[in-house]
């Protein structure tokens, strides 16, 4: 858990984390919980994690993607933000 006192860790994972979010808020309604337009739409940028909830329904896949979709974001982003400050800071 030494990644936890990494400042770049919360970068990272904080705007892969945002960005996630606000990608399934503008394909979502809220009021009822369903996915605007096809759900696919969500689950396609989840990959490979999306296979976890894909067969769920609106609301469930939405609230799952939520979840499960902007931790894998977060973790992604700070991947690439380390890729990034290992191979362009030589």
């Amino acid at each position: 858990m030494q990644f936890l006192r990494d400042r770049d860790f919360y970068i990272g994972f904080g705007t892969g984390f945002t960005l996630h979010v606000i990608l399934v808020i503008t394909r979502a309604g809220f009021f009822p919980l369903r996915c605007l337009g096809k759900c696919s739409n969500i689950t396609n940028w989840d990959m490979p994690v999306s296979l976890l909830y894909y067969a769920f329904s609106d609301a469930k896949l939405i609230v799952a993607s939520l979840f499960i979709g902007s931790v894998y974001w977060g973790f992604l982003f700070w991947g690439i933000l380390n890729l990034f400050k290992k191979y362009l800071a030589r």
